[in-house]
């Protein structure tokens, strides 16, 4: 039988899966053409995919992950200017946002809901089930990451 690290805590267990998610990701940048970043914020990880088009026009994917997998990242948009501009890397706006298909009504948030799963708002209000601990593969950060990359190639502008 397994001894139990008295030490650990909860957020220790969540940063370290969102960090075994993060190398997956980190591990196909080449691949996807894709860059990331992470971020320890003290009790949770945040994940930053920044995502081109080729028309030129440039998403940074925000994972807040905290109480992962407990709960699905919250997935937001942030100013690609704060790729290269660390005050601006939290900045969430609308206009950050990709547009298309997929969408949901904002439901009194400042932003659309992404009808995608694996991310926090696909669950929320019991829109969609499906949410478990450990989540299943298709709902995993990197599966999330992925679906998103190929949404905004190929649905959103």
């Amino acid at each position: 039988m397994a001894s139990v690290d008295p030490t650990r805590t909860p957020e220790d267990e969540s940063k370290e899966l969102v960090e075994q998610e993060y190398r997956l990701i980190a591990g196909q940048s080449e691949h996807f053409g894709w860059e990331c970043r992470l971020e320890d914020v003290g009790d949770y990880d945040i994940v930053y995919v920044k995502i081109m088009k080729l028309e030129g026009r440039t998403f940074v994917l925000r994972l807040e992950c905290d109480d992962y997998a407990r709960q699905a990242p919250l997935a937001t948009f942030a100013n690609p200017k704060g790729w290269d501009d660390p005050q601006l890397k939290d900045d969430v706006q609308p206009e950050f946002w990709p547009t298309g298909a997929s969408y949901l009504s904002p439901r009194g948030k400042p932003h659309p809901a992404m009808c995608i799963r694996g991310q926090r708002e696909y669950y929320e209000d019991n829109w969609h089930a499906g949410w478990t601990n450990p989540p299943a593969r298709q709902d995993r950060i990197y599966e999330l990451v992925v679906n998103i990359r190929h949404a905004i190639l190929d649905l959103w502008a």
